[in-house]
């Protein structure tokens, strides 16, 4: 039995994903930006950024981080 080809063949894609190798510009350099979660209640270290929005979101759990310099505590 000999296999034939479809006429129609399936589809495919190929994504090409770049990550940025550079720190973002628009931090002020020689300013330590400090990010907080509020879902985790911790400092956040290691953040990740979002390739497509830039969001700076928690390596945990997804939410997006906000500077521990403008919490008000209390």
């Amino acid at each position: 039995m000999i296999a034939l080809q479809s006429e129609h063949p399936r589809p495919h894609a190929t994504l090409i994903f770049r990550m940025h190798d550079q720190q973002s510009p628009n931090l002020p350099a020689g300013k330590e930006v400090r990010l907080w979660c509020p879902t985790c209640a911790r400092e956040v270290d290691d953040p990740l950024v979002c390739g497509d929005c830039s969001a700076v979101i928690c390596r945990v759990c997804g939410t997006p981080l906000e500077s521990a310099d403008e919490l008000a505590f209390g």
